[in-house]
């Protein structure tokens, strides 16, 4: 934060500007992209969690955290015109956040084929950096759940 400034355009001694054509920028906006979208797509996934831990809360008489999770519920109560509404929006942010994906991955192969480093001059990158990201999210997936199945014994849920 204290070296923000660095990022706003104006004069220097060298006379340089910001390069709005830059990749580097594309980068910044389709990373922020993605991640606001993705946060948005988490949150938007907890809301029947906290409604749950929200009720719970209230059941047992745990004040303190029936105050925390009551505003991260949004007022859900369950009903079908919340749940066709949860749906709907549950479907759009994942069609949002499926092109993100290609493009956050893309975005960033075409900054190396915009180099003048031999041999890194072609566009099959991005094929290349979107199934290389694919195969590292699933193999992430399963080194995760793998040991949390044996160690927490979720073997009825998490099945082979």
């Amino acid at each position: 934060p204290w070296l923000a400034f660095w990022m706003i355009p104006y004069p220097n001694e060298r006379m340089l500007w910001v390069n709005f054509k830059s990749p580097l920028l594309w980068d910044v906006f389709a990373v922020t992209t993605y991640m606001s979208v993705s946060i948005m797509f988490f949150m938007l996934g907890l809301i029947t969690d906290m409604a749950i831990l929200r009720d719970e809360a209230v059941r047992k008489g745990q004040k303190l955290k029936a105050l925390i999770y009551t505003p991260m519920a949004l007022a859900w109560r369950g009903t079908n015109h919340q749940w066709l509404h949860y749906m709907r929006g549950y479907l759009i942010f994942a069609a949002i956040a499926t092109p993100l994906v290609f493009s956050v991955h893309s975005i960033v192969s075409w900054d190396f084929a915009m180099s003048s480093v031999p041999g890194w001059h072609t566009t099959i990158f991005a094929p290349y950096f979107v199934a290389g990201a694919i195969f590292s999210g699933l193999s992430m997936v399963m080194t995760v759940l793998i040991p949390i199945r044996t160690v927490f014994g979720l073997e009825d849920y998490i099945t082979k």
